[in-house]
């Protein structure tokens, strides 16, 4: 029944026998090979690489010979007036997405994680598909993110498109000069194409792109170019647009024919990975142009950046039946020898008592009580004679000898005795440090230990990095406008932004890992978390604010026109027949201040309903606070 424990370590283990002693002991919970290091970059054991869509290795993205062509030939939403800008954006997607991923690669490789102990090839490459899926996710994701907030602050700027495909130029007379002003466009609402849809409420109005006819007095549609839209903005009619043209050679040569373009080359099918001929370019984007990702591995190489400098397991057996019958007949034996040497004083022992209880009751009172008295009496002469020294001396030496001798044992024995007394009195006053292991320990027995032992205890983690999301629960709560019905398209664009980013945060919180190597207290803890929620919400609403102010400032530098004349008044002065010249006025807010959009791009007034007879305003809106 009793097991014995065996330890077993092997110092500095090479990678086969690693391999080996994990195929021997995959079921030995005690199998340990701590790693050497606790920290290991993802480039040392893995690499990534990934496959783009056939579209950016097409020709698509590499037409030199399309041109622009005269705006006065063909309308502004006709293919044959889109075609240059479409496939640009083809290839300024390929390329943004590729320079993206490089990036993201780049940081991801030159990032550490956290390893306690080396593990087999089968958690390897789990492991290697968790690192794989979370890069993905986190990159994609912010990708999708970054270039969401570009649209949505592009729209919400109503910047104004030079394909005039948000916005229509009018000139309007005033005096002897002419005022450009724009008026919105209107598409077909993508849940109803019966329904208006104008670019001033909305980014996502679009129509099929079609090849009109030109019959000098109007323009006939000859027929759609299947799966390409066309909207307010092109960026955003793009994103639902599909490439099953680009999959079909009649298709492909029908577009060849209208842009008088004949090395385009039909997309094969046969080549794609991930994605299908219908799948939208919104969907492509939002992983990043990328078809396949491919990742290669090396269990060996990680093996040898652990660098374990041992490994260690233990065996339980029990012995066996020829070992326990050996131990039984030496019990035997040893028991026979003892009994010899205690049998027959035992025995002695019992017959003087019977002796003594059968004779008369006055002698038995003579001998017990006479008895203890020469006992002791025979103890203190036995001591006072006590004499460790053997004598070989002649006999007149004899009782010189046997003085000394009994002298230097009484000397002996008062040294040692006084020694115990002072080893016990030390001993009794020094604190012994006494490790007390408790095994598998439930949440109430640490509580339990910690009120008592609160400063010694310890308790390390068989796990060292865990997910924030098995003990943080984050949750957002945003401004009651963000759920108003009545709500404004910019605020609302702003809401959606904030609702993306934040999620997304979440997303990456949740999953990163915590590190302790042992586990903490509960005070402890909700510091500590505390502190990563206040980095969390800190960083988020920096990367937030950034990136608006990012978009905002590109947006200013580059002048762009807004259709609403919020920035910049156009104003044309006929100078001949033949000559008008075109002039940009900044518009001026806050008349008091002369603030000029040219100077600062963030003058401001508060927001009015003007009459058409005055510039004043009849009706300010105001905060009531």
């Amino acid at each position: 029944i009793e097991r014995n424990t065996y330890f077993h370590e092997i110092k500095y283990p090479t990678y086969e026998q690693f391999i080996h002693l994990e195929i021997n002991q995959r079921y030995n919970p005690s199998f340990s090979c701590p790693c050497s290091t606790s920290m290991m970059k993802y480039k040392d054991f893995m690499h990534i690489d990934y496959d783009l869509h056939l579209l950016c290795s097409s020709n698509y993205v590499k037409l030199q010979e399309l041109k622009n062509p005269s705006l006065n030939r063909f309308l502004p939403t006709d293919f044959r007036t889109l075609a240059p800008q479409l496939f640009h954006s083809f290839t300024n997607l390929c390329k943004v997405s590729n320079d993206y991923i490089k990036k993201s690669l780049i940081l991801f490789n030159a990032s550490s994680f956290v390893i306690k102990e080396s593990f087999s090839q089968e958690t390897f490459n789990l492991k290697i598909n968790t690192y794989k899926d979370t890069f993905i996710s986190t990159t994609t994701r912010s990708f999708a993110r970054n270039l969401a907030i570009i649209l949505n602050i592009t729209w919400s700027n109503e910047i104004v498109s030079s394909r005039r495909t948000n916005f229509l130029f009018h000139l309007v007379a005033t005096n002897s000069l002419f005022q450009l002003q724009f008026s919105p466009l209107s598409y077909s609402k993508p849940e109803n194409m019966h329904n208006l849809c104008i670019c001033s409420l909305s980014m996502r109005c679009f129509d099929p792109m079609s090849i009109y006819l030109n019959n000098n007095t109007h323009f006939n549609k000859l027929f759609e170019i299947p799966g390409f839209y066309t909207g307010c903005l092109q960026t955003e009619s793009i994103r639902h647009s599909t490439l099953i043209c680009l999959f079909n050679q009649s298709c492909v040569d029908l577009i060849s024919f209208w842009l008088n373009i004949f090395t385009l080359e039909t997309l094969d099918i046969h080549n794609l990975y991930h994605f299908s001929v219908n799948s939208t370019i919104e969907s492509i984007q939002n992983e990043m142009f990328v078809d396949r990702w491919k990742v290669y591995s090396s269990h060996r190489a990680f093996y040898e950046q652990c660098r374990p400098n041992y490994c260690s397991y233990t065996l339980i057996e029990y012995k066996s039946i020829w070992l326990i019958i050996t131990i039984m007949l030496e019990l035997i034996g040893g028991f026979m020898k003892i009994m010899k040497l205690i049998l027959p004083h035992f025995v002695h022992y019992i017959f003087l008592l019977n002796f003594c209880f059968c004779h008369k009751k006055s002698r038995t009172l003579v001998l017990t009580i006479s008895f203890p008295k020469f006992s002791i009496r025979l103890i203190l002469r036995r001591f006072s004679q006590l004499n460790l020294f053997s004598s070989n001396s002649s006999n007149q030496n004899n009782e010189r000898e046997s003085h000394d001798q009994l002298l230097a044992i009484r000397i002996f024995l008062i040294v040692f005795i006084v020694s115990i007394i002072i080893l016990t009195t030390y001993s009794s006053q020094v604190q012994l440090t006494k490790t007390v292991i408790i095994s598998n320990p439930s949440i109430e027995q640490y509580f339990s230990l910690y009120k008592i032992h609160s400063e010694t205890i310890s308790c390390p983690c068989e796990n060292i990095a865990i997910q924030r999301k098995t003990f943080i629960s984050l949750q957002a709560t945003f401004h009651q406008v963000c759920q108003s019905s009545s709500i404004f398209g910019t605020i609302l664009s702003l809401c959606q932004l904030s609702f993306m980013t934040v999620n997304d945060g979440l997303i990456d919180f949740n999953a990163a890992s915590f590190v302790s190597v042992k586990v903490i207290s509960e005070k402890e803890l909700l510091m500590q978390s505390e502190s990563l929620i206040d980095v969390f919400i800190s960083t988020s609403e920096n990367i937030f604010i950034n990136t608006l102010q990012l978009v905002r400032d590109t947006t200013y530098a580059n002048s762009l026109l807004s259709g609403f004349d919020t920035s910049t008044t156009v104003e044309l002065f006929p100078i001949n027949e033949t000559l008008i010249k075109v002039r940009l006025l900044p518009r001026q807010y806050n008349l008091s201040t002369s603030c000029t959009c040219y100077n600062d791009p963030t003058c401001i007034e508060p927001a009015g309903i003007y009459s058409n007879e005055s510039i004043s305003p009849s009706l300010t809106v105001i905060n009531d606070n």
